[in-house]
């Protein structure tokens, strides 16, 4: 005879088993965990993301220092950049106004981009709509390394995606004039890099502001930051491609100030 145990047992096994499905409260808490997973994840990414591209520029800034200082060292003096309101007399390698000559009037590239003659001298009340000068400059800095072959192999081993032909007016665009072949160098966020030269050396009566390399501080500088020691500079725009203006630091509240902040140097620049 079966015992006791062993009927009871038999009996368990022949009731249909109740399944308890979740409750609300249980999705709710499990999707939520999903989702603070998933931004944690994003987050992350995001900032290795950020970090690869800081790394990237530094590494395009450090090519183009490479370059910069080779070339001077072949032509054995620094290069020159015209301030404001100087005479147009003297081999300036960078003028003020059209640095790249009359026979380029507008220029166009893949970022659609517009080169107007001057670069933006806004305050901490005006909102600037002409500040895309300074694109001109980084590609006549291009030019003009490509006369060394030591530099232009310097400049051959940065990132080949960040090199962008410089294309000319129309639609579609044309060749430039005279068969010209001009580069821009952009940054991973698609804005061209930004190249500050110092300014001349400071001469008694000059009413522009002297800073401590002996230099006239230019309107570059009063823009994007003050060079040290007479060595150019290079800025990147960041990931909101505005390049702001330092010279409304004055006006921390300001847009143009605020738009600097996420700017990257190729070193520290003097303060204001």
């Amino acid at each position: 005879m079966r015992n006791l145990k062993t009927i009871a047992m038999e009996q368990r096994m022949q009731r249909p088993v109740q399944r308890r499905g979740f409750s609300l409260v249980e999705i709710v808490v499990v999707v939520g965990i999903i989702l603070v997973l998933l931004s944690l994840v994003l987050a992350v990414s995001t900032l290795v993301i950020q970090q690869a591209e800081t790394r990237q520029v530094k590494t395009v800034f450090t090519n183009l220092d490479s370059a910069v200082l080779e070339y001077e060292t072949t032509i054995g003096r620094k290069l020159t950049c015209q301030p404001r309101g100087e005479s147009n007399d003297g081999a300036w390698d960078f003028r003020y106004y059209s640095v790249l000559g009359d026979d380029v009037p507008t220029l166009q590239s893949p970022y659609n981009y517009s080169f107007p003659g001057n670069i933006c001298s806004c305050n901490a009340d005006t909102e600037p709509s002409n500040a895309r000068g300074w694109e001109r400059r980084i590609v006549r800095l291009m030019e003009i390394l490509k006369r060394t072959e030591a530099a232009e192999e310097i400049v051959s081993r940065i990132d080949s995606n960040l090199l962008v032909p410089v294309l000319g007016p129309g639609n579609p665009p044309q060749a430039l004039p005279g068969g010209r072949s001009l580069t821009s160098v952009i940054d991973p966020w698609g804005t061209p890099i930004v190249f500050v030269c110092p300014g001349r050396m400071w001469k008694n009566g000059d009413t522009e502001i002297k800073d401590s390399d002996g230099t006239v501080r230019t309107d570059f500088e009063k823009k994007f930051g003050v060079c040290r020691n007479r060595t150019p500079m290079f800025v990147s725009c960041g990931p909101d491609g505005d390049p702001g203006c330092l010279s409304c630091v004055n006006e921390q509240d300001s847009p143009r100030y605020q738009a600097s902040i996420d700017n990257i140097y190729s070193y520290d620049p003097e303060v204001q």
